[in-house]
């Protein structure tokens, strides 16, 4: 599909895009407007190794407005798993992981249905970003996995290498009390910003092994969390409140840090979502990223 045909698509300027979950029922919107057919088809778990792996079966959505395909289902889904099923007029089909979730299993295809309520954590509805003028500001990068992930640096096991590894204060090499790591090292520093290495779920990383190292410019789902940085990454929320378990304490990290991801919506790696729903919608508007209050 050339510039001229995609110009010529529906446009939907809804805000509903995803899983918009409530305690009584989810709606399940998707933007396929090339698609003749989609379907939902729910799983209990992120993937099939899991102990209460189960598939919960398919089902057809309809055509909407603005090149959209819906569904809504009754109950209570929060924290199932989906995939979107899509036929093409030219024969060609294709299972994706939805491009607008904010939470997913471990691997990152199968989506989860997301209450938001289960990922915060204690006090994040208070949680304000430091209001620092711009003649004083200065920029410091960091990739979250090597900020934390020696040995030496005095964080614990669990969270070396993750997000949690952020929210570990007053921590200083091989624990000597003398030369600060972590948190600390940012508050001698003098930094007032941190910007994030990307951040959002990477194609190329085992999320389980956390073995694997990248920097991320392959995202495969651009609007959560990267579960090797998480201490779990097969239930979706974990991912997500632990994230800003990591900004919340870069904002109270001295006199306050702002929080800065590297956010470059043209690289996508070729299984994301966005890419298996031909034609390309990598650039999506800010109100449909994960609120993340950086």
């Amino acid at each position: 599909m050339n510039e001229t045909q995609a110009s010529q698509l529906p446009v939907y300027a809804g805000n509903d895009l995803g899983a918009v979950w409530r305690s009584s029922a989810t709606a399940f919107r998707l933007w396929a407007p090339t698609a003749c057919s989609a379907a939902l088809h729910r799983f209990a778990t992120g993937t099939d190794a899991e102990p209460e792996a189960a598939d919960l079966g398919t089902l057809a959505m309809q055509r909407s407005e603005g090149g959209t395909w819906y569904l809504e289902l009754a109950g209570d889904l929060a924290g199932q798993y989906y995939q979107y099923e899509l036929q093409f007029p030219d024969g060609t089909s294709t299972v994706t992981a939805d491009p607008y979730a904010h939470a997913a299993g471990a691997g990152g295809t199968r989506s989860m249905v997301l209450n938001q309520a289960a990922a915060v954590p204690d006090g994040w509805q208070k949680d304000e970003r430091p209001a620092i003028p711009a003649h004083a500001r200065s920029v410091w990068e960091v990739h979250v996995a090597d900020f934390t992930a020696d040995p030496a640096s005095g964080v614990p096991q669990a969270y070396r290498g993750k997000f949690m590894g952020f929210t570990v204060d007053g921590t200083t090499l091989n624990g000597d009390g003398v030369h600060p790591t972590g948190l600390n090292y940012l508050k001698r520093l003098g930094v007032t910003h941190v910007q994030l290495q990307p951040i959002f779920d990477f194609a190329t990383v085992d999320e389980v092994s956390g073995e694997d190292y990248n920097w991320g410019y392959d995202p495969l789902n651009y609007n959560l969390p990267e579960g090797s940085y998480a201490t779990d990454a097969f239930h979706g929320e974990v991912r997500v409140r632990e994230c800003r378990a990591m900004i919340q304490a870069l904002h109270r990290c001295g006199d306050g840090c702002g929080v800065q991801p590297h956010l470059l919506f043209q690289q996508l790696a070729g299984t994301h979502g966005a890419r298996l729903l031909e034609p390309p919608v990598g650039k999506r508007k800010h109100d449909q990223r994960l609120r993340l209050r950086m």
